[in-house]
């Protein structure tokens, strides 16, 4: 995993995990990572300008790239959560995305 970090919501500058698998004609899929030491905003927060930075930084298809938001699993004072993988759907523009929706997946449909 790369520790990308990235301007979001408001201009104000984040981070998170980034790990690619890029595949025969130029797709590839991301799986994007919350940090629990984000102090920024969240990934969730931050779709779809993320998604053209990453794009635009590993010089990735904007068509053929498909984006999945991992939160790890958390056990704090404060809360706790599952680990969750959600399908970032969007569409592309001229070359820009464009946020459309989340679809919850399992682990097993990641492939990791």
């Amino acid at each position: 995993m790369i520790l990308f970090h990235h301007t979001g919501l408001n201009g104000r500058n984040g981070e998170c995990g980034v790990d690619i698998r890029r595949y025969h004609g130029g797709h590839a899929v991301v799986v994007v990572t919350e940090l629990d030491d984000n102090c920024g905003p969240s990934i969730t927060n931050s779709w779809p300008a993320l998604a053209d930075q990453i794009c635009h930084e590993f010089d990735l298809l904007a068509g053929k790239t498909i984006f999945i938001e991992k939160y790890p699993s958390h056990n704090g004072p404060m809360s706790t959560r599952d680990e969750t993988y959600d399908l970032v759907e969007m569409e592309v523009d001229e070359g820009k995305h464009r946020l459309c929706d989340w679809k919850r997946i399992s682990k097993e449909e990641v492939g990791i």
